[in-house]
């Protein structure tokens, strides 16, 4: 029995539907990823971090402000807020991870609170496009040290949300 030779225009025709194929499972498995990123922002028990950072929270000192923005906001520096909460949170056999990822041109912190059970928290945070730089817009991608100064503000923020505290004053009412 001799297996037939499928005609030039025909095998194009397969190689054609099947890099399309190919094309669409790629796009399927980036948007799934993508959805798993950022849907996936716990591991599947909690038991053991989550009584670990109740702890954290109990154990760890109140957090002074250390710097200030033209005399009025007061806040606590990245620096001096992981300085007082890294120690804690190693006590409480947890690490911190806050790296910055782009996905489709936009930028993403994501700040990650590992237990060392393998139990994890995540929280994604975008970055803004543009910041303010003394009175004036600027494109953060454009300007390293605007990117450089939102990175770290969102990062703060971002630490200070997944972990439920507080180390700015008060000025809502101001």
């Amino acid at each position: 029995m001799t297996k037939e030779v499928p005609k030039k225009e025909e095998n194009t025709e397969l190689v054609s539907q099947f890099l399309k194929d190919v094309y669409r499972l790629q796009q399927y498995t980036d948007w799934k990823s993508k959805q798993d990123f950022f849907v996936n922002t716990r591991s599947e028990k909690v038991d053991l971090i989550i009584p670990a950072l109740i702890e954290f929270i109990m154990d760890l000192p109140q957090l002074l402000t250390d710097k200030s923005i033209m005399g009025k906001y007061k806040y606590q520096s990245l620096p001096a807020m992981l300085g007082s909460i890294n120690p804690v949170l190693g006590k409480y056999k947890c690490k911190c991870s806050q790296p910055t990822h782009s996905i489709d041109g936009i930028s993403y912190i994501i700040t990650e609170i590992y237990h060392a059970s393998g139990q994890y928290l995540r929280s994604v945070t975008e970055l803004p496009a543009e910041a303010d730089r003394m009175g004036k817009p600027v494109q953060v991608n454009k300007d390293m040290k605007a990117f450089s100064g939102v990175q770290t503000s969102t990062k703060r923020y971002a630490l200070k949300g997944i972990l439920g505290i507080d180390a700015d004053e008060d000025t809502d009412g101001n």
